[in-house]
């Protein structure tokens, strides 16, 4: 499932195939053109810092939240404040309008600049948490990743991110301790 809230959530990445350091994406001018480009946000770059420093601690604080919804811990006010806090302040309208045979819900900007991106973010994570399970928003079960994704299998049993990466990734791992206990 493709989320412009899951982007920014794994925006902090901790490391790429988990060899390099962590990174913070957002402050990747290349990376966050690719994202607007990918949701059709229309912005000005490059980005202010006051706009970077909300749409981090928005990130954060969505991070956390997932977290507890994986600790099976009820969100309470709190943490939802910053995500309530961006959403009043709408910085676009959304028209009801007829598409491909449905009705749909259509989020017509009334800027150019981040705030609705950092607004498109808050609106797709409040969706997210609203409209699907939330049992299937997970953290990718590899320490070193971390990622959230949602969780589209039919037996609800996704434990990475990308099975060819981190799914391969741990069972290389698990077999290479075999061996090793093998052997001793």
């Amino acid at each position: 499932m493709e989320l412009l809230c899951l982007d920014i959530i794994n925006s902090n990445r901790f490391g790429e195939y988990l060899a390099k350091p962590g990174r913070d994406m957002l402050n990747n001018a290349n990376w966050l053109h690719v994202l607007v480009d990918k949701w059709n946000l229309d912005v000005k770059f490059p980005i202010q810092s006051n706009d970077l420093k909300i749409l981090q601690e928005l990130r954060d604080n969505m991070q956390q939240a997932v977290k507890y919804l994986n600790l099976d811990t009820k969100l309470c006010a709190e943490e939802l404040v910053k995500v309530n806090s961006i959403l009043k302040n709408t910085p676009c309208q959304i028209k009801l309008v007829y598409k491909d045979g449905n009705f749909v819900l259509q989020d017509i900007p009334l800027c150019d600049s981040w705030a609705n991106v950092i607004w498109s973010t808050a609106y797709s994570f409040a969706k997210l948490i609203s409209e699907y399970d939330i049992t299937r928003i997970k953290i990718c079960e590899n320490k070193d990743c971390g990622w959230i994704f949602y969780d589209e299998s039919k037996s609800r049993t996704r434990r990475w991110c990308d099975h060819k990466i981190c799914g391969n990734l741990m069972k290389v791992r698990r077999y290479r301790e075999r061996q090793k206990q093998t052997e001793q």
